[in-house]
């Protein structure tokens, strides 16, 4: 980890050749060998030590879910810059996921219900 630490962030220096790649490359591995782990935790610190919050926030909230750790995996979906809005189905899906394990019932069936209507409606767009 220490090498990763001592590459200048993309905020520094946008060479991403020098700087980024390297980043992204042994963020990965690193990534995956706290898969390979179920370290959920150093899976988070691979994602960060790589500046991939904005891309990885769903994948990081499936692992908090699947690990019981529901409420930190909300925050890192409302922190998720990629989503295109509440009703990103994929997003939609781990966020009702989240708020199921949390017992809060009634906003996971909002959420579902306003999906599955935004899915009504995109079939019926495309179908036109």
């Amino acid at each position: 980890m220490a090498d990763i630490e001592r590459l200048p962030s993309r905020q520094e220096k946008e060479d991403w050749d020098s700087v980024g790649w390297p980043r992204v490359r042994i963020a990965t591995h690193l990534a995956n060998v706290a898969d390979a782990e179920h370290d959920v935790d150093a899976y988070i610190e691979a994602v960060r030590l790589g500046q991939r919050e904005h891309f990885e926030a769903a994948p990081v909230a499936k692992r908090l879910i699947e690990a019981g750790r529901a409420a930190e995996a909300l925050d890192w979906l409302d922190n998720n810059r990629r989503a295109r809005g509440p009703l990103d189905l994929p997003i939609a899906e781990l966020r009702i996921a989240a708020l199921e394990a949390l017992k809060r019932q009634s906003e996971a069936q909002a959420l579902r219900w306003s999906a599955s209507k935004r899915r009504s409606v995109r079939r019926t767009k495309n179908s036109i």
